[in-house]
């Protein structure tokens, strides 16, 4: 979170209430005859309508939950200050909600810009658990005639757990290749159009709502200029395309053509070195609709090139790179672990839920301040209040960069190296991030393959708060962090509902104590024994691996 929050508009604030009965719908085909497939929806709807709101309402959602295992929801980008236990990051911040059981999320929108929500339990996003949300300012910076969302999938041809048990998380995958999907998906539609008039301006909202892939989006023939990212607005900066990776939102205006005879698209592509054999489309397209049913224009040329360096962007609410008062270094790391499986790790400690959810950890008393209590494989860091926060995510796997998603807060992007064999120095790197006048700030960083990128944020916002990777597969399988941020003052200043922890009872889920139940730093009876590295995978540069993520037109440096 930043210090300045969008306080309530002067607009008479509404309450958006939603009754969500969340379960399988059945045949759904959103790739226009590629292939069919249940995915997971509300109401026996899917997709799932995105979420419209304005600066200042009350958002309501009750969740039933008719799937046969746990759920949550998570509304990835918002700070939930104040109500960390609406975060919805199940087995950190809330108990699930079980089967046949429901949940009220009841919270208000205190920021403005584009966001999106998810099931925040294994595979239940990639498998469609998934909407935009966008709140919107009533006293908007820019203009426009429309404003139009856009949420970018990719999309298996089976469900994620099928997929995770039988092609991925194997014993013989050794290394760890991810499986590719099979295409991408534009508003989880198979036809999709978005009306132009010559000279107008339009507002698009990119949500990448994708499991793996990064996806890159362009219209034939018209620039995009860059004005919000991860809900921070910037200074207009033009580009010919955007590459988003996992859960990254871009807002771009786009000013249709004076005068045109033809109608042009929209295309959203992927690219997979180890793309499906059958059923594969990589290139998807939305129509740019000047007139009903006039000519395509005969759009020729390669995808647009996507690169272009998101620390030149350049917020509009200055703020100055934040002096560090603590700082905390991730080393990420695949290997092969014994239990005869790849994981993705923070210094090789591959993250494994505790018995207590971390939010009643921190309630426990003094316990609550020492690392230690939220067990060995949970990669918690305590911070103290208000402090300014600078961290380091070192990226070990040369192959392939990885998004990284920070809950509760937007950080500033102090540094970055795209070099694979660059020693990363704390002191020389920390003096030039001084030196930024105005860092960019979001709430999800790419980090690049054998680099790094320095981040920092003030901890003004007491919770608890992952720290992952949004590439779903390495969450799934343990590349994630617990920040326990200020839990003397979340004892102080926040009381769990009683409705939050009939949860826990529901699934006999313990409420009080260490990861394990215990009074103390030290004892973790029941917990499962931290994994341990069996075999170094390395994945050095020369090593000949080919790591199997689709950054297909970006992010090769």
């Amino acid at each position: 979170m930043l210090p300045t929050l969008f306080f309530a508009a002067e607009a008479a604030a509404k309450t958006i209430q939603l009754d969500w009965n969340i379960g399988w719908v059945k045949n759904v085909d959103p790739t226009g005859g590629l292939f069919k497939r249940d995915a997971i929806g509300v109401n026996g709807q899917w997709p799932i309508p995105p979420v419209i709101a304005t600066l200042g309402d009350r958002l309501v959602i009750r969740a039933t939950n008719h799937l046969n295992e746990s759920t949550s929801i998570h509304f990835h980008g918002l700070f939930q200050n104040g109500t960390t236990y609406m975060d919805g990051a199940l087995g950190a911040t809330q108990c699930g909600i079980a089967p046949g059981r429901s949940f009220t999320y009841d919270f208000e929108l205190k920021q403005t810009g584009s966001y999106w929500l998810h099931g925040h339990f294994l595979g239940q996003y990639p498998d469609g658990f998934r909407t935009p949300l966008i709140i919107k300012d009533p006293k908007e910076h820019y203009q426009y005639a429309d404003d139009y969302v856009v949420g970018l999938a990719d999309w298996y041809q089976n469900g994620w757990a099928e997929v995770f048990k039988n092609d991925f998380f194997v014993e013989d995958n050794q290394h760890g290749i991810e499986p590719a999907p099979n295409t991408v998906l534009i508003n989880d539609k198979a036809k999709q159009y978005f009306t132009f008039a010559p000279g107008k301006t339009y507002r698009f909202r990119f949500v990448s709502m994708a499991t793996l892939a990064d996806i890159t989006v362009y219209i034939e023939n018209h620039n995009f200029t860059i004005i919000e990212v991860d809900g921070v607005e910037v200074e207009p900066y033009q580009v010919q395309a955007i590459t988003l990776s996992t859960a990254q939102r871009y807002s771009v205006l786009v000013t249709a053509q004076k005068a045109t005879k033809y109608n042009y698209k929209l295309h959203a592509v992927i690219d997979f070195d180890n793309a499906p054999e059958t059923n594969y489309r990589p290139d998807t397209v939305a129509e740019i609709r000047y007139k009903k049913n006039a000519p395509y224009f005969n759009y020729t040329a390669d995808v647009p090139d996507s690169e272009f360096e998101e620390m030149d962007l350049v917020p509009l609410e200055k703020l100055g790179p934040l002096p560090p008062d603590e700082y905390h270094q991730y080393n990420i790391i695949f290997n092969y672990f014994n239990d005869n499986r790849n994981h993705g790790s923070f210094n090789n400690t591959v993250f494994q839920f505790p018995k207590v959810p971390a939010i009643y950890t921190a309630q426990s008393g003094a316990i609550a301040t020492n690392d230690s209590s939220y067990g060995p494989a949970t990669n918690s860091r305590v911070l103290g209040f208000n402090k300014n926060i600078q961290i380091g995510l070192i990226n070990n796997d040369k192959e392939a960069a990885h998004p990284f998603h920070l809950h509760g807060h937007q950080f500033q992007i102090v540094g970055k190296s795209y070099n694979r064999f660059k020693t990363f120095n704390y002191e020389e790197e920390t003096a030039i991030a001084n030196n930024i006048t105005n860092p960019v700030r979001r709430d999800t960083v790419l980090v690049p393959r054998g680099g790094w990128v320095l981040l920092r944020f003030r901890s003004d916002n007491p919770g608890i708060w992952l720290l992952h990777c949004h590439i779903q597969w390495h969450l799934a399988t343990g590349l994630a962090a617990q920040v326990i941020e200020a839990p003397l003052e979340l004892q102080k200043k926040q009381k769990i509902p009683q409705s939050a922890k009939d949860l826990c009872a529901a699934t006999k889920t313990p409420t009080f104590g260490n990861a394990a139940g215990f009074n103390n730093t030290y004892q973790f009876d029941g917990l499962p024994d931290p994994l341990q590295v069996s075999i170094i995978i390395g994945f050095q540069a020369d090593a000949g691996v080919t790591h199997g993520h689709g950054h297909g037109h970006t992010h090769k440096n």
